[in-house]
């Protein structure tokens, strides 16, 4: 695998730090759909840290 060199601005480096920390925790909640929520709310739940459960609520139903 080669190495790739990327040049970051300190700001897009103290983001790709952040998110490279939570990275597992990012993935999870990409695959229960949570970023594919149009009308609702997600709610984590964290113990000691680690995410215990992740609790998603949508409305099915709106009046326009």
């Amino acid at each position: 695998m080669d190495d790739i060199i990327i040049t970051l601005s300190t700001p897009e480096a103290i983001i790709f730090r952040d998110y490279q920390k939570y990275h597992d925790v990012f993935v999870m909640l990409q695959k229960q759909g949570v970023f594919d929520i149009n009308f609702g709310k997600c709610t984590i739940n964290f113990a000691n840290g680690m995410v215990q459960s992740v609790s998603k609520e949508e409305v099915i139903y709106r009046k326009t």
